[in-house]
């Protein structure tokens, strides 16, 4: 009975190391073009979790991230299922824009393993439509962001004329447009009378136009308000520069209904994020109109040092050295964009917090064969 007691007691000691020691996450590949059905389906789900999947928010019912029931006008309360089929994962098809906006993320974490993770995104019109992928917990917040205020979250999204992340490192912030975008597909305007740079010359151009009619650059004082916006000065030759007049509104009237580089057509995307755990920075890019083949980066943001959601304080992926947060890959959005072929290669063992841990096994290894000695003695 004592040597049984005694095994117990080991197994349990044991159990508890392994616990503690093993904390590494997996790579994973997965195309996402074999589940069927939406987020809505009790079967998707459970085959989305034999993948290593978790659906972020399930509704109806609708409920805030605390799990409490959410308010009825909340704008995020409408239909953000997900649907599967063989061109991928659909993120805003049943409910467009914002209130249909939703994630996928992956049940590991990630935060404490060396990573290059990838997914392949569809836009309908880059424009309107978002497609985030990114580290962290991927749970909505407002306006269906992922985490952000006081969540660690890192990420990347493409936008019209820029390359947005945001990233939890203490000094850049939220939405951060990085110097490094130097190609066209980053330039402001690029169709003459798009004065609203949202991919299109629209009425929100002729908006701003009208706005900033008469306003005139004089080049003395920058900081008068007749003079700071000169957003609408399409025409700046002759008697219209430096000046918004009707030439600019002409500039807007021939150009009325085009788009900018395609930003509203339908467009694929390679997006890829890298992970030094051991120095803890992360870099994201982009893959203009990818085609398929091996990933060229066309846009890549500058090296975030993430070193401040690891030391210790309340938001961060650990404190004193223990994981908190969730750090999983998550992807998704809205208004129809379609995610596919995602892939995460983890090079090297975890580090850091979360890494295994040997010393607890070997003293419970030892515990149990002293232990046993000893039990063997006073059974004789």
């Amino acid at each position: 009975m004592r040597r049984l007691k005694n095994l117990g007691w080991c197994a349990a000691l044991l159990t508890c190391a392994i616990a503690t020691s093993v904390q590494a996450a997996s790579s994973l590949s997965n195309s996402l073009t074999g589940f069927t059905g939406d987020t809505l389906n009790a079967g998707t789900q459970a085959a989305l979790a034999t993948a290593g999947f978790e659906i972020t928010d399930v509704t109806p019912p609708f409920l805030n991230d605390n799990g409490t029931p959410a308010d009825p006008s909340d704008d995020f309360t409408q239909d953000s299922r997900i649907t599967f089929g063989a061109n991928g994962a659909t993120f805003g098809g049943v409910t467009p824009s914002d209130p249909g906006r939703n994630y996928l993320r992956t049940i590991d974490s990630y935060a404490f393993n060396s990573y290059t993770a990838e997914v392949t995104v569809t836009v309908d019109k880059l424009g309107t439509d978002q497609a985030f992928f990114g580290m962290g917990s991927g749970v909505m917040v407002a306006w269906g962001v992922p985490d952000t205020w006081s969540v660690p979250t890192v990420m990347v999204t493409p936008e019209t004329h820029s390359l947005s992340s945001n990233a939890n490192d203490g000094v850049s912030g939220d939405w951060y447009n990085p110097p490094a975008c130097t190609t066209a597909w980053c330039s402001t305007k690029d169709a003459p009378g798009d004065y609203a740079s949202n991919g299109t010359v629209d009425a929100a151009a002729y908006a701003i136009w009208r706005k900033t009619l008469g306003n005139f650059d004089d080049g003395v004082d920058p900081f008068d308000p007749a003079t700071e916006d000169m957003t609408a000065n399409g025409d700046n030759t002759g008697a219209s520069q430096n000046r918004i007049d009707a030439a600019d509104y002409n500039i807007w009237k021939a150009n009325y209904g085009k788009d900018t580089l395609g930003a509203n057509s339908a467009t694929t995307y390679r997006l890829r994020m890298t992970l030094d755990a051991t120095t803890k920075t992360w870099v994201g890019s982009v893959d203009l109109n990818y085609a398929g083949g091996p990933f060229v980066a066309d846009i890549t943001t500058p090296a975030y040092d993430l070193s401040a959601s690891y030391e210790g304080g309340a938001g961060g992926f650990a404190v004193n050295g223990w994981p908190v947060s969730p750090s999983k890959i998550y992807f998704g959005g809205d208004d129809g964009v379609v995610f596919k072929d995602l892939s995460i290669t983890v090079s090297g063992p975890a580090v850091g917090a979360g890494a295994a841990i040997p010393e607890p096994s070997i003293l419970a290894l030892l515990a149990c064969a002293v232990s046993g000695v000893l039990a063997g003695r006073r059974q004789r």
